[in-house]
């Protein structure tokens, strides 16, 4: 049975979820088309989008299964996240860029300039069920961390969080998400920020950190994590963070190509700092809780187990609002991206072609609820199942729809020679053989005594990524070659790739009314100094009561100087606007 929570837990927790419906709510009088709702009309700021990049592509696996691979191993848990930022470098200097000039309104969209309606569709109708799929294990990461490391009710977690993100991505549409992502990114960094120096300070400073660590603790490779595993992971991170929906959908939000790649860019910053930031904490718990690694104990729970040895009672809600705004992140993003496909590329695309932007953003708020349920049925059937091991999980799932789902798109919008039956036999190759491995994995070699589970889970799955993503290069390429285009053929996809070199022009760029991100954050961070200061109020320690009041004077602090930019960055604008209407006299 896990701890009691106290009064000012769940005023934190309280207050957040009203502070993420409420950023919902604010942005839905700016939500009147559909290009709003998905795009934001291209003005998402690029800052923002970066943070939100990195937001989109972690969850509360950081705190359960990267802190499991910290506690056990060390080192090579940071090292395997890092393994993400050639990735995010591929995005800078190529990809971004090309997903700004496609000129689209959801991932798929470009498929069919491309390609054809049919491979549109393919790869719409494909990505549908992967991404709930996805949602569902991402749900039972933060279902298990709060039933088993907090004590909270289990499914009363996971219906709660699902339905928030669910509810403010609903009513705010893309920009909703990224503020409430540029939100979540302040409240992780503070609860992380609460519970490292704490644990540096028990944990007597470096020299006893390093000294008192296992042996091999700060290698680059260690347990399972071999070179060939980390070679499939970086392979599998560029991938996913160049074709992801929820993670492109950053790169064609903002209003050119350049702010493009500041988000990549950005991206691969947080992601080379965050490791060491989020990560040390459960390479600390190794010595400060010896026994979490025996049963009925589990390391994936390191930081719930840190965080009730080091922190005051009750401030336990900021670490749960933590792991929480981890998960959220990544979930009301492809809530967002997903609906952007149904609505887009299924609904208007086939069945109502003359629907008004009104209509679309409408039919794409309906689907972003049901795309939001469906995540949450299934994280209900995944934690009735009772499997675990999260991180290889997401790489076997990885593993069957990554290579097919992704290489076909991001080879068209780059090669010429790429056919559309050329997409088409690599998504069905690789998809085949995804499948066929993962049934040779536990059909034969699951079954041989002479050979270790360690080497099936891991060694197995690297060689599988490598052999997955083979043969859907070759599929395509053999039936592209092999294939005679016609020249009206040629000229289409001419056409395309003429159209993604061209660079935004300023014409293009849309300088509408839009929501200013500095004023929404700046009120929701003093709310949430509110929220703080009122738990604080009611903490039964004079240390948590410090804390608690510490923290809310830096974000209200934080909050007054952001409002602050906006006032000038509204000043600066009604200056130039009348400084345009003076000219045109």
């Amino acid at each position: 049975m896990g701890p009691r929570l106290l009064a000012s837990d769940y005023i934190v927790l309280t207050g957040y979820f009203a502070l993420m419906l409420s950023i919902g709510l604010y942005f839905f009088r700016y939500i009147k088309r559909v290009e709003d709702y998905f795009t934001g009309a291209n003005q998402l700021p690029w800052w923002l989008a970066g943070v939100s990049h990195f937001m989109s592509s972690i969850s509360a696996f950081v705190f359960v299964a990267y802190s499991e691979i910290a506690y056990k191993y060390g080192f090579v848990a940071v090292v395997l996240w890092w393994m993400v930022i050639p990735g995010c470098l591929l995005s800078a200097f190529f990809f971004s860029s090309l997903w700004r000039r496609a000129r689209i309104l959801s991932p798929v969209e470009f498929l069919e300039a491309r390609y054809s309606n049919v491979v549109r569709q393919l790869f719409a109708w494909a990505g549908i069920p992967v991404k709930i799929l996805m949602d569902g294990l991402r749900l039972y990461a933060v279902g298990l961390f709060i039933s088993v490391g907090m004590g909270l009710n289990l499914k009363t977690g996971i219906v709660g969080a699902g339905l928030v993100t669910v509810a403010y991505t609903f009513l705010g549409g893309v920009w909703a998400v990224t503020i409430s992502d540029l939100l979540q990114f302040i409240v992780l960094t503070v609860a992380v920020l609460l519970v490292l120096p704490l644990a540096w300070i028990h944990v007597g400073g470096l020299h006893s950190f390093v000294h008192g660590s296992p042996p091999g603790f700060f290698a680059v490779t260690a347990g399972p994590y071999d070179l060939k595993y980390l070679l499939s992971f970086l392979l599998i991170a560029a991938m996913s963070y160049n074709g992801t929906w929820s993670v492109v959908q950053r790169f064609y939000c903002v209003r050119n190509e350049i702010d493009a790649k500041r988000v990549a860019l950005l991206a691969a910053a947080l992601n080379f700092v965050g490791p060491i930031v989020f990560l040390l904490p459960p390479m600390i718990a190794r010595q400060l809780l010896p026994n979490l690694a025996t049963p009925p104990n589990s390391p994936q729970f390191a930081y719930a187990k840190l965080g009730l040895q080091l922190l005051p009672a009750g401030m336990m809600g900021i670490l749960i609002a933590a792991i929480l705004a981890a998960a959220m992140g990544a979930l009301s993003a492809d809530y967002n991206a997903l609906s952007s496909v149904i609505t887009n590329d299924i609904y208007n695309r086939m069945l109502k072609p003359d629907a008004t932007p009104r209509h679309l953003r409408t039919v794409g708020m309906v689907c972003t609820a049901a795309g939001g349920g469906l995540a949450i049925l299934v994280s209900l059937i995944v934690l009735s199942s009772g499997q675990t091991g999260l991180l290889n999980q997401m790489v076997v799932l990885f593993g069957l729809a990554l290579s097919p789902t992704v290489l076909p798109m991001l080879g068209g919008l780059f090669v010429r020679r790429l056919s559309s039956r050329g997409a088409i036999a690599g998504f069905l190759a690789g998809f085949a053989s995804g499948v066929c491995l993962y049934l040779y994995k536990i059909l034969i070699l699951q079954k041989q005594p002479g050979i270790s589970s360690t080497w099936i889970t891991y060694t197995f799955t690297a060689y599988s990524t490598f052999i997955n993503m083979g043969v859907t290069i070759l599929a395509m390429w053999l039936t592209s070659v092999l294939e005679t285009r016609t020249a009206e053929t040629m000229v289409k996809i001419d056409l395309f790739l003429e159209r993604i070199r061209t660079p935004i022009q300023p014409s293009e760029q849309t300088y509408g009314e839009a929501p200013s991100p500095f004023f929404i954050t700046g009120i929701i961070l003093v709310g949430l100094g509110l929220v703080l200061f009122l738990a604080g109020c009611f903490s039964p320690s004079q240390d948590a009561r410090f804390l608690d009041w510490l923290v809310a004077l830096c974000l209200g602090l934080l909050g007054a100087v952001l409002y602050k930019l906006h006032r000038e960055s509204f000043v600066r604008a009604v200056t130039g606007s009348r400084g345009a209407v003076s000219k045109k006299e």
